[in-house]
């Protein structure tokens, strides 16, 4: 009979406990919070950019251009994110959100056109990009306090 005293205080003990959340790491929200940027600037800049094209009634090579933005500034804004957030390693998460992106434009291509991009450009320059993002930074003013004469 104590067995099963003991039993029902237990299952008394455990359901008043308060449930804890299962949170995930810091690092994966903030690597997907910059996914998520650079897709979103990606989309703008293509808005945009096709506005642009229709309005100003641009060439080929100023398209082209275009596109060669739309692929590096995204990957540069996340390497500045890198950075900003503070992942460690950095030039790891740098390269990651590089090939992140180009893993989305991939996607997003072979599910508009039904054929993979080839090539290695596009992809070194997302990673390029991304790494040069984790370089930027605001130069420090060095305030020199000058000696007053009096």
């Amino acid at each position: 009979m104590s067995d099963l005293q003991t039993s029902g205080n237990l299952e008394k003990e455990t359901e008043e406990q308060p449930k804890k959340k299962v949170q995930a790491p810091r690092w994966i929200a903030a690597f997907l919070g910059i996914l998520f940027m650079e897709c979103a600037l990606a989309a703008a800049l293509l808005l945009s950019m096709t506005y642009a094209a229709f309005r100003l009634r641009l060439s080929a090579e100023m398209i082209r251009a275009g596109i060669v933005v739309v692929y590096a500034l995204p990957c540069l804004v996340g390497g500045f994110l890198v950075r900003w957030l503070k992942l460690e390693p950095s030039l790891l998460w740098g390269v990651g959100a590089g090939a992140a992106y180009y893993g989305v434009l991939l996607a997003v291509s072979a599910a508009a056109t039904g054929q993979m991009m080839s090539g290695w450009e596009i992809p070194i320059l997302c990673v390029a990009s991304a790494l040069a993002g984790l370089f930027l930074r605001k130069k420090r003013r060095i305030e020199r306090k000058s000696a007053s004469i009096e």
